[in-house]
């Protein structure tokens, strides 16, 4: 929990999970909470909901340490989720991505995912997000 809270903090503004919310995630049938660790530190976390009835996917947090990002780790993570959204049976994968977060929209866009909405305000006043998602 407390490198959870760490990456959340480290790389999240306001709209970060904070710890009721990550343990209500944890006990979540319907949730997959991934890390990534080097030398036993763990440096990178995601987390994706799944919903068998529409078939959907939806990642919900992928993040990497500052001190550890350009290294692949992100690229890594968003892979085995994937995978994860594939062996549950979901045929669709979707996020929200701040419009000022460059090299996320970029991590995304070359995995295959679309831009599919605008969502004004999605992170507060003046914080819109992209819908994005991938056909799995």
């Amino acid at each position: 929990m407390d490198a959870l809270l760490s990456i959340e903090r480290s790389c999240f503004r306001k709209e970060r999970f904070y710890q009721p919310y990550i343990e209500s995630l944890l006990s979540s049938p319907d949730v997959d909470s991934i890390v990534g660790e080097v030398k036993g530190v763990v440096v990178a976390s995601s987390m994706i909901m799944h919903d068998a009835g529409t078939r959907k996917s939806h990642l919900l947090s992928l993040a990497t340490l500052p001190s550890h990002q350009g290294r692949g780790y992100s690229k890594l993570m968003l892979a085995r989720v994937e995978e994860l959204a594939r062996a549950r049976g979901s045929s669709l994968i979707f996020l929200e991505v701040r419009v000022g977060n460059s090299p996320a929209l970029r991590l995304y866009q070359r995995n295959g995912y679309l831009a599919k909405q605008l969502l004004p305000g999605f992170f507060g006043p003046r914080e819109d997000a992209w819908l994005m998602e991938k056909a799995l």
